[in-house]
């Protein structure tokens, strides 16, 4: 019975600590999070598309390591075919430090598109962009 309830404790533990890995050793960035640059990291997500969004979209959660007490702006390349044939740019205030928050990137052209987060700036009051 004592095996039993430790064995379940220490399975919980694992599983709470699991949730709360890095990505790798020495990175910041939660497990699943791809680093866009040295400050912001992503992960894909899906959501609906608002109303306005006809030609679909992508939603992404992104989290900056030091937070954005400025700014976080993202741009995402929209390709057909592995061609860049447009770009997409959402931002949001106030991003505290790794703290995930959803964008939505709505697509401009007709599918069959795909797209790639192409770059991430996470300004601070104050400060330059980084």
């Amino acid at each position: 019975m004592r095996r039993g309830l430790a064995g379940a404790a220490v399975l919980g533990l694992l599983y709470i600590v699991s949730g709360f890995r890095l990505a790798s050793p020495g990175s910041w960035q939660p497990s699943g999070y791809k680093p866009v640059g040295s400050q912001v990291a992503y992960r894909w997500t899906t959501d609906s598309c608002a109303a306005a969004a006809a030609e679909g979209c992508w939603h992404a959660l992104f989290v900056a390591h030091d937070g954005c007490s400025s700014q976080l702006a993202v741009t995402l390349d929209e390709s057909r075919g592995g061609i860049v044939v447009g770009d997409v740019f959402d931002e949001i205030s106030l991003v505290p430090p790794l703290e995930p928050v959803e964008l939505e990137f709505d697509a401009t052209a007709g599918a069959p598109l795909t797209g790639s987060i192409a770059s991430a700036t996470c300004s601070q009051l104050g400060l330059p962009n980084s």
